[in-house]
């Protein structure tokens, strides 16, 4: 339950929480400053909340939110200075900071629940039972369980990967929305992550860089664990729409997102042991063992949706159903519009990889190979833009299809 203490014509305002408290937000949760909500017991004295500023007055308000955020910071690096000494040295501001603060989840222990505002209505907090909150006027909130800390990954990759060599914490944007544009944008910027297309410049766009990850040969010994060529074409496909995280190692996604290495009972989806022998190379044999075709990759990724980062880089909106490419042109055309990785094997079957482009130069189809056989992984470059491509040969590059979002909801205008 939520309570709120306010002395009889005083400012002094402190927000408590109690655990799982989820109410809506209240008509004064849109004030536009900084708050720090705090449990008791607590060192935090109250401070002067801000009146709501008018629309005429953006200079003033951007001001009298800053002297906000820095008078509560320096509340809480009173009350927790060894908080306040982890916070890394590109958070230059108070507002950067205190968001720093509330997007990692060991900080936020130590504190307690947490708020910051962005603009004049929005806000990301930190509830009583660890969860994120990122409030946005006019819409649903957007929930985080937050267990992977998906939250600030996203926040200091943007931060280390940003081009122009800024980041999201250097100035607080407007709205919940255009945090994230602006990180999903520099997160996904980032050369390193050689395969699979090119960066969206918008949250929720369908083309996702991403880095490549070698897979696990195929063996007889039952104790080998890992992707095989299957799975590992099925998760640079999920890698290449933003569903899952796109710089991970493969045992980090088979750890997240499958039990083939044992169930660690974390939550959250994960392809169960039907899937475990497929997810391995093998052919179904016992009862209830599943094959990872295209329906189940498309069955799988719609529930890849509701986990934190497809909710964080957008690509939750909407669902997720096959698209075959029947050819070659189709092929063309689809990477052309800038859609994401396509899945193919060879004609007899024996090896499945993903392409991550397609173009006819001089009237010759070369595409871009993301094979996970590949050992060594050539990075883009200014120079080398498209260092696995290979021309097309259909002995080699057959039953081409891929997954489309259909009935997607479009972002707000930023």
């Amino acid at each position: 339950m939520r309570t709120q203490r306010s002395d009889a014509g005083s400012p002094h305002r402190v927000f408590r929480d109690e655990p799982h408290a989820l109410e809506p937000t209240r008509p004064e949760d849109t004030t536009p400053f900084t708050r720090l909500e705090v449990n008791e017991p607590s060192t935090v004295a109250p401070f002067v909340g801000a009146s709501v500023l008018g629309h005429g007055a953006s200079a003033d308000a951007s001001f009298e939110r800053a002297a906000k955020a820095l008078e509560a910071w320096e509340q809480l690096e009173r009350a927790h200075p060894a908080v306040a000494a982890k916070v890394p040295g590109f958070c230059r501001t108070p507002e950067a900071k205190l968001l720093f603060v509330v997007a990692d989840r060991e900080l936020s222990k130590v504190t307690g629940p947490l708020s910051v505002t962005l603009g004049a209505h929005d806000s990301i907090r930190r509830n009583a039972s660890g969860h994120l909150e990122l409030r946005t006027q006019g819409r649903e909130p957007l929930l985080l369980k937050d267990r992977e800390g998906d939250f600030a990954r996203l926040l200091e990759g943007a931060q280390r990967h940003a081009a122009r060599g800024t980041g999201p914490y250097d100035a607080m944007p407007p709205t919940v929305e255009a945090l994230l544009a602006g990180a999903v944008r520099d997160f996904y910027s980032n050369p390193a992550f050689s395969g699979g297309g090119l960066a969206s410049s918008e949250r929720g766009g369908r083309a996702f860089r991403y880095a490549t990850f070698e897979q696990v040969l195929v063996s007889s010994d039952p104790s080998q664990r890992g992707f095989e060529c299957l799975a590992s074409a099925a998760f640079h496909l999920y890698r290449s729409m933003g569903l899952v995280p796109p710089d991970g190692s493969r045992e980090s996604l088979e750890r997240r997102y499958t039990v083939i290495h044992g169930d660690d009972g974390s939550g959250g989806p994960r392809l169960g042991r039907a899937f475990t022998r497929s997810l391995r190379g093998g052919p179904p044999r016992a009862p209830g063992d599943r094959r990872l075709d295209a329906q189940a990759t498309a069955a799988f990724a719609n529930e890849l949706r509701e986990t934190d980062w497809a909710k964080l880089t957008g690509a939750a909106r909407g669902r997720y159903a096959v698209r075959t490419l029947g050819s070659t042109d189709e092929l063309e055309a689809h990477f052309a519009r800038g859609g994401p990785g396509v899945r193919t094997t060879w004609a007899d079957g024996g090896h499945y990889f993903v392409l991550s482009g397609a173009s006819r130069e001089n009237g010759v189809l070369t595409v871009d190979s993301d094979d996970s056989l590949r050992r060594a992984s050539p990075p883009r470059t200014a120079t080398t833009p498209r260092p696995h491509r290979t021309e097309y040969h259909p002995a080699w590059h057959t039953r081409f299809w891929t997954l489309e979002r259909t009935d997607p909801i479009p972002a707000r205008p930023l």
